[in-house]
């Protein structure tokens, strides 16, 4: 009797250990409004958050704001300190991208942005336009 309260006891410590490497851990909801230092917001875009772990993604509307979540759930990301990324771009006639702001945005090693999440967290993101581009209107660049 004693060998298989033992066996029984062993496989609850198993399954307890997979629970908490597993990451049973609560989402937070992160959100946000991505703007260029003078005031106007972007109209389109993405924002990724990463960790040492896991890089979460939120698409930027034509508000400038966005959601973050895992792949395509949008419930949120886990506890964790993020290095913060936005690209933002359009095409020129020849289908060559153009940036929209400053590419260090694009790198975690130059953004500069941090966002420590432990709760409910709205993290509202300041860039600065590339230098010579202009925000096309509706999401698109017109070339003449």
């Amino acid at each position: 009797m004693r060998c298989m309260t033992n066996k029984y006891n062993i496989i609850f410590l198993c399954f307890l250990t997979i629970l908490l490497i597993s990451g049973c851990t609560e989402n937070i909801s992160v959100k946000g409004k991505v703007t260029y230092t003078d005031g106007e917001h972007l109209k389109f875009g993405t924002v990724q958050f990463h960790s040492e772990t896991a890089t979460y993604t939120g698409n930027i509307d034509t508000n400038g704001n966005y959601i973050m979540g895992a792949g395509g759930n949008r419930k949120g990301i886990r506890k964790d300190i993020y290095k913060v990324t936005v690209a933002a771009a359009t095409n020129d006639q020849f289908g060559f991208p153009i940036p929209l702001i400053d590419p260090q945005y694009a790198l975690t090693e130059t953004s500069g942005l941090i966002c420590d999440v432990e709760e409910t967290t709205t993290f509202d993101i300041i860039v600065e336009k590339a230098a010579g581009t202009a925000q096309p209107k509706n999401g698109i660049n017109r070339q003449k």
